[in-house]
């Protein structure tokens, strides 16, 4: 979609940055939601439901500090970010102006890949696989349409 934008090489360079550094900052929510559920299943198979839910518990306790962290660090070098992917100050500035977003887009997926892995350890695959489709195909991607192509915001806002 970024490439449906006035300025398609300049939009498109800024959400591949964007993307890479929202699959970077994944790869650990990612590993404690794997981990969460390997040990959901296992305490829960062993009749140990306080011992499930207090993984739970910590799991997402451990998401939220990591994605404070990640993201402030996001935001604090948000001026400099950019540079490790290009040398245009144009690009690294508008990477700059969208750091805010995609921290706390980064930060709200880490919840959600803990709690995935929280729900798939409980046997919840499906509805885990539900309500992923239905936020990010059903809310998300038409509020983007919309937010970019309906009121300009840019890619900003994809």
């Amino acid at each position: 979609m970024s490439g449906l934008l006035p300025n398609p090489k300049f939009e498109t360079s800024m959400m591949a940055i964007s993307m890479s550094t929202s699959s970077l900052a994944f790869r650990i929510p990612s590993g404690f939601g794997c981990a969460v559920s390997t040990r959901m299943s296992n305490e829960l198979g062993a009749r140990r439901p306080k011992a499930a839910k207090l993984a739970a518990r910590i799991v997402l306790l451990i998401a939220v500090v990591e994605g404070l962290l990640l993201s402030g660090i996001a935001v604090a070098a948000r001026n400099v970010w950019g540079y490790m992917y290009t040398n245009e100050e144009e690009v690294v500035k508008y990477l700059a102006a969208i750091m805010p977003v995609l921290a706390l887009s980064n930060f709200m997926d880490g919840i959600q890949g803990v709690l995935s892995g929280t729900a798939r350890g409980c046997g919840w695959q499906k509805l885990g696989a539900l309500v992923n489709l239905g936020a990010y195909y059903g809310v998300g991607l038409p509020c983007a349409v919309i937010l970019t192509f309906v009121f300009h915001l840019g890619a900003k806002e994809l």
